[in-house]
């Protein structure tokens, strides 16, 4: 028999519409998505559900023993969204008010990525045609040559786009192509094709600032509205923001190098409404912008106040405007809350940071103890839940505890993360203060990083192999258990 995941999907709750100049519509919604997975043993007991955006949405959903998950995430438009399980992949098209229902080979999922899968449901022809044109058409058979001149480079991105057209066009005289997958095709084909002119510029200058003629404005527009259907235009207009506006931006990075932060906000923020036109696409840079900022340092919260009042007026937005009007009370209210030391989600008694090497010891005994630092705005880190979930679960009867540290976020943020994606073992925040605290005691390097701690409450490595790794941490695991 074969191994089916029936996955339905609805969408509540839509509200606050917003039309733009270009007729696209911003709507906020929850999406649920419920499903099961039959004859899963032996295959991965996690789904993930990703997509790009004005904020990115990265989920997990947990299998139960009859194979049963539910996750829910909110969407703000129309768009494109991955429903990842094992190596295979299945492109959703959704939008607010959607109903759709899919049914996927588990074991067929676990062996390539562009494959067969049913969709049904009052609105499922365009992700019928996203599936059926990944079929009938790899886009990952283009190779391009960053060693060519700017010029030439361009030209064969052109050239490429011009057949992807065609093939499209082809693809669609034999289907019933709907309008929206149309366009949202078009637009994935061109911003697909963007992804190298990032990859272009950072091989060019390896990340030191150097002026590179490559963000070709007319090839790869950054204000069409309606291209934020495809979440990978969404990732090209915040590339090409910090490419145009902080990377290529001497006097940006005077002003960071000489720690005027506040200048330098001023500055990309004043760049960005000066040189780019009025709409969402605009609107996502802003917000992107500010986004940016949280957590990063001790100042944040005045600076993201600042830029709220000064930068207000530019945003045309509602929806956008309510986003930054969420971030900016969270943090209001993170400043004014008197929190204590190591908040544990689960009410445990807090402990002060000096003490929480011993802490940990003493919680878990005989234990070999494996620490996720990480941050809720880091993408890398929340690319780890799915897999820690995995490794969490490879080694629930064994001495082993899963400690995740958050740190340098906002707690609103991480309670969400923690509810929605079902992450398990102990989870720890760090207010801002425990943060700078904890990184000046301990000097990691950034996020994410792993660390274990062995039976005799030794730090053993400060720099352990992730959950990804798979065999690579469950070798290092099972070793530390076989020493003592």
């Amino acid at each position: 028999m074969k191994s089916l995941i029936c996955v339905v999907i609805f969408i509540l709750l839509a509200c606050t519409v917003i039309e733009g100049k270009s007729g696209i519509e911003l709507v906020k919604g929850h999406v649920i998505i419920n499903g099961r997975v039959s004859n899963f043993k032996g295959n991965s007991k996690t789904l993930r559900i990703a997509t790009m955006g004005i904020e990115d949405i990265d989920q997990t959903a947990t299998l139960d023993s009859l194979g049963n998950f539910r996750t829910e995430f909110e969407l703000l438009h129309p768009q494109d969204v991955e429903l990842i399980y094992e190596s295979g992949v299945a492109f959703l098209y959704l939008k607010p008010a959607d109903s759709l229902y899919i049914e996927i080979d588990g074991d067929l999922f676990k062996q390539n990525q562009f494959l067969n899968y049913k969709v049904s449901g009052p609105n499922s022809l365009s992700s019928k045609n996203i599936r059926d044109f990944f079929q009938f058409h790899n886009p990952n058979t283009f190779v391009p040559n960053y060693e060519k001149p700017v010029k030439e480079f361009l030209s064969d991105l052109k050239k490429q786009i011009a057949l992807e057209d065609s093939v499209l066009n082809e693809f669609n005289k034999n289907n019933k192509a709907t309008k929206e997958f149309m366009t949202w095709a078009k637009k994935n084909i061109t911003y697909t094709l963007a992804e190298y002119v990032c990859q272009y510029f950072f091989q060019h200058t390896k990340y030191k600032p150097h002026k590179v003629e490559i963000l070709d404005t007319d090839l790869f527009p950054v204000d069409d509205d309606s291209a934020i259907v495809s979440g990978l235009y969404s990732y090209y207009i915040k590339t090409y923001s910090m490419i145009k506006f902080l990377g290529e931006d001497s006097i940006f990075r005077q002003l960071y190098k000489k720690n005027d932060l506040s200048g330098a906000d001023k500055r990309v923020l004043n760049n960005i409404i000066e040189n780019e036109k009025p709409g969402l696409s605009r609107d996502f840079m802003i917000y992107d912008e500010i986004f940016s900022i949280k957590s990063t340092d001790k100042h944040s919260f005045e600076r993201i106040t600042a830029l709220w009042n000064d930068y207000l007026i530019n945003i045309s937005s509602n929806v956008v405007l309510d986003l930054l009007k969420e971030t900016k009370d969270n943090f209001e209210r993170q400043q004014n809350n008197k929190e204590t030391v190591l908040d544990l989600k689960t009410n445990t008694k807090s402990e002060t940071i000096s003490r929480f090497w011993e802490t940990l010891s003493s919680k878990y005994k005989n234990k070999i103890i494996y620490i996720d630092i990480w941050a809720t705005w880091c993408g890398p880190c929340r690319g780890e839940i799915s897999p820690a979930i995995v490794l969490h679960d490879y080694f629930k009867d064994k001495p082993v505890a899963f400690v995740n540290l958050c740190l340098a976020s906002d707690k609103d943020d991480w309670e969400k993360v923690i509810d929605k994606s079902h992450l398990t073992g102990d989870n720890y925040f760090f207010n801002e203060d425990e943060t700078n605290l904890f990184r000046s005691q301990l000097k990691f390097e950034g996020y994410p990083t792993f660390m274990i701690i062995d039976k005799n409450g030794d730090l053993v490595d400060k720099n352990a192999p992730r959950p990804s790794t798979g065999d690579e941490i469950k070798n290092i695991l099972n070793k530390l258990i076989d020493k003592y």
